[in-house]
C-alpha cells in the first residue's frame, strides 16, 4: 500500500476531541474531498491526454493509482453505511458525493483499458466532471471540508501535464 493511501486510512489528523465514529468521518470526508479535487485535476489532464495519443502503460499506470486511491476512501465510507447514513439524514453536516466520486473512479477505470476503443467514449468530459463539481451540494460540501490538498500527493502524479 502507498504512503498516499496508507494517509487515506489514518484518523490521526482528525480534531481532538471527537467520537471515534466522528474522527472516521472527519478523515474520510477530508481525505475525499482532496482525493476529488486532485484527482479531478489528473482526470482532465489524462483525458486529454488519451483524446489526443490514445492509450499508453503510463496513462494506464497514472488512471490506475489515481483509481485506487479513490477506492481506497471510498470503500473505507461504504464499510461503514451506517454513517453515511446518518451524515446523508443530519441537516447540519454534509455528506460526501459518493455518486460523483464514485463517476470519477469509473471514468479513470476505463482509461486503464488499451483496448477500449469504443468503451472509451463512456468516460465522462471533463465538461461532465466540471457540470458535476459545480452542484450546488457538492460546492457546500466542498467549503464545509475547506478542501484542498491536505496530504502529500504521490509523485506519479507531478509529472501529468496540466491543461
Amino acid at each position: 500500500m502507498n504512503e498516499l493511501r496508507r494517509s487515506l486510512l489514518d484518523d490521526s489528523d482528525a480534531p481532538a476531541g471527537l467520537s471515534p465514529e466522528a474522527a472516521f468521518l472527519a478523515s474520510r470526508n477530508a481525505g475525499a474531498a482532496g482525493l476529488l479535487l486532485h484527482h479531478s485535476d489528473v482526470y482532465r489532464a489524462l483525458f486529454e491526454r488519451y483524446q489526443r495519443e490514445g492509450p499508453s502503460p503510463e496513462i494506464e499506470e497514472i488512471a490506475l493509482d489515481a483509481a485506487g486511491n479513490l477506492a481506497t476512501v471510498m470503500q473505507s465510507l461504504r464499510r461503514r453505511e451506517d454513517l453515511l447514513t446518518a451524515m446523508e439524514h443530519s441537516p447540519d453536516v454534509a455528506a460526501p458525493p459518493m455518486v460523483i466520486i464514485d463517476q470519477l473512479l469509473f471514468s479513470l477505470v476505463l482509461l486503464t483499458d488499451p483496448d477500449a476503443g469504443e468503451d472509451s467514449k463512456a468516460c465522462m468530459t471533463p465538461e461532465a466532471l466540471e457540470e458535476l463539481l459545480t452542484i450546488e451540494p457538492v460546492q457546500e460540501w466542498l467549503k464545509t471540508m475547506d478542501a484542498k490538498l491536505v496530504f502529500n500527493v504521490d509523485p506519479m502524479f507531478d509529472d501529468i501535464e496540466q491543461p
